[in-house]
């Protein structure tokens, strides 16, 4: 039995070591690499029966409901009044606002690096790093043109 385990291995070695490839690139496969079966599209075995969309579920197709045994709802130490805020900040904390800031700073600091031959009145000009405030009042902003319709872009500002 050793003799066997031995051969297997060689075997599995010898197929791990072996390229095939004498450095040539491959360039794809072709008709003469697949055995003529694989080719007609007529010869469907039954193992490709069962990725057919009607048949991909064995039995009964609508799956057994298991019961919500837990309490729903938000799992964290809010006080009973907490505000809209208080939400907000179980998702986004301050560190993300600065993550924010310090990555649209760079972002502006590459785009001024590459373009620079700005015409005279381009905005960009004018540009000032950004703060974490500043980002979290952008996003005010932002959430408020969600909820309060204004007929120009400007009255928001």
């Amino acid at each position: 039995m050793a003799e066997a385990s031995t051969s297997i291995a060689e075997n599995i070695c010898e197929l791990f070591a072996d390229t095939d490839s004498e450095n040539e690139e491959f360039e794809g496969f072709t008709e003469n690499d697949f055995a003529e079966d694989d080719l007609n599209i007529d010869n469907v075995s039954e193992r490709d029966d069962l990725f057919d969309i009607d048949n991909w579920v064995m039995g009964e197709k609508n799956p057994e409901l298991l019961p919500f045994t837990q309490t729903p709802g938000i799992k964290c130490d809010l006080p009973d009044n907490a505000s809209v805020s208080d939400y907000f900040y179980l998702y986004v904390n301050e560190n993300d606002f600065e993550n924010i800031s310090e990555e649209t700073n760079r972002y502006a600091k590459q785009y001024l690096d590459k373009n620079n031959n700005l015409s005279r009145f381009s905005r960009f000009r004018k540009w000032t790093n950004t703060t974490a405030t500043e980002m979290k009042r952008f996003i005010a902003v932002v959430f408020a043109m969600g909820i309060l319709s204004q007929s120009d872009v400007t009255d928001y500002w």
